[in-house]
């Protein structure tokens, strides 16, 4: 007998859905927050310091295998997508969130910022986006999308026929994924008319009157198109660029040959147009629904758009810092984060500021650094860096993080990093949240949120440059 493709209503991720999906981890850290609880272990791993500690210790090999088999673990058999119900995801993120009156509640794209936005509001975040991760055959080589873009075909085609409101895009990045890619792919759904789960959440946990805030994220990438509903994205956003993944580069060539394969360059499927970034990006198809329902119910609409999923991260840590003020607390501490290596309940319980990065490449290290190279220095700077096992192309190292940290006036660190075993630091994803709490031991509790109309004053004052024109409301 078959185990069920999910494990109970409430328990996120659902069985089809990967724990390591920034929509369901995400979702997670979020829920947690509100609720004043911590998100240890990545709400994933069990938090066993000396289980992170052995993880470590084991050879760059074992270490790589380890990660392959646990990943790969989250994979449903491709016959199996026939009986997947897009809206049970729904049904898990609904059910994860405190049931209470909220003046507002974020809708749309992902982004680790925007839940930091949703943090200090006090409200939660509905994501449009979520991962099925899909058990690949052995046969199909990881350096040829051709194949693996004809393989997704039969599954693809079977999950729209049972899910006519979604549409699937099949992303797939063998420079950051590498590794996962070994046994599953990746088939992310994006959410075209309101799931009925999460209308009756609006309905009964919004106020009246309240606002939807739609987080907008206008990134796209270009794909080939399979048919109306179904996108292959070959590459994703990180450290190669568009170009690099269509058509190669040297460091693309010299990537292929550390990883002994077959081929200097990809041989991609040709795109035919672009469309919203599989993971991040917002389709606006699903705004038809949205803005029925706030007709019917008197809702208000606040449309927050931004072009990249880190794009919001100054603008929200300028918010952190301005909030704190009025709070009476010192907003001399920044906690950099890198995908979901993620904690909005201990960014606010010890005073922090948060930088979200969408992950740890060169482009976010620059991020971060041109942040700081504006903004009025910090005295502390700690950063937490996901360690997904792959030198990818674009990979930041150690040295250009520490460069990165060393912008503090009086301390810097690293959080739950092992600097010799980065970027195939597994133990990382548990030790993050004991030294967090150790290596920041301030405290404080909030009695009372973020409002709209703080928000919003704050946006008027904001004229930070670069950034201020990237977020849009």
């Amino acid at each position: 007998m078959k185990a069920p493709l999910y494990k109970s209503v409430g328990v996120l991720p659902p069985r089809f859905t990967a724990g390591f999906d920034s929509g369901a981890g995400f979702v997670k850290a979020l829920s947690n927050a509100l609720k004043g609880q911590e998100y240890k272990g990545l709400g994933v791993a069990p938090p066993i310091e000396p289980l992170a500690n052995l993880v470590n210790m084991l050879s760059r090999e074992l270490r790589e295998t380890t990660y392959v088999m646990n990943t790969g673990a989250e994979g449903i058999p491709a016959e199996d997508m026939e009986k997947v119900q897009a809206e049970e995801f729904m049904k898990a993120v609904t059910n994860m969130y405190p049931s209470r009156k909220y003046p507002a509640i974020v809708l749309g794209s992902i982004s680790g910022a925007m839940v930091h936005l949703a943090a200090v509001m006090g409200i939660p975040l509905l994501p449009q986006t979520f991962m099925i991760p899909v058990q690949r055959p052995e046969y199909l080589p990881i350096d040829e999308p051709k194949k693996t873009m004809d393989w997704g075909l039969q599954p693809g085609e079977v999950f729209l026929k049972n899910n006519p409101y979604f549409k699937l895009h099949h992303m797939f990045d063998p420079s950051q994924d590498r590794l996962t890619l070994e046994k599953i792919s990746y088939f992310r759904v994006k959410m075209l008319h309101m799931a009925l789960e999460y209308e009756r959440f609006l309905i009964k946990n919004l106020q009246e009157g309240g606002t939807i805030i739609i987080s907008d994220c206008t990134r796209k990438w270009p794909v080939t198109n399979i048919s109306d509903r179904f996108i292959f994205q070959f590459g994703a956003l990180g450290g190669a660029t568009e170009d690099e993944f269509l058509h190669g580069s040297e460091r693309v060539a010299r990537f292929l040959e550390h990883y002994d394969s077959h081929v200097r360059r990809w041989d991609a499927p040709e795109p035919d147009g672009e469309q919203p970034e599989a993971e991040w990006g917002f389709d606006r198809t699903l705004m038809n629904d949205i803005e029925r329902i706030a007709h019917e119910k008197g809702y208000k609409i606040v449309n927050i758009s931004f072009q990249e999923p880190e794009h919001p991260s100054p603008f929200v840590a300028e918010l952190y810092r301005w909030w704190y003020r009025q709070k009476g607390v010192l907003s001399n501490r920044l906690v950099g984060e890198s995908f979901f290596m993620h904690e909005p309940y201990w960014i606010l319980r010890t005073g922090s500021v948060p930088f979200w990065l969408k992950f740890n490449m060169d482009p976010s290290a620059d991020w971060l650094e041109e942040y700081l190279n504006s903004t009025d220095p910090y005295d502390e700077i700690f950063m937490m860096l996901f360690s997904h096992g792959v030198d990818a192309v674009g990979l930041a190292g150690i040295e250009r993080w520490q460069k990165v940290l060393e912008k503090a006036r009086e301390k810097h660190d690293f959080i739950g990093v092992d600097l010799d075993n980065y970027p195939r630091d597994l133990g990382s994803m548990i030790k993050y949240n004991t030294e967090f709490k150790e290596k920041i031991p301030s405290r404080y509790d909030f009695h009372s949120m973020l409002t709209l109309d703080q928000l919003y004053q704050f946006k008027d004052q904001y004229k930070q440059e670069p950034f201020s024109n990237l977020v849009n409301f």
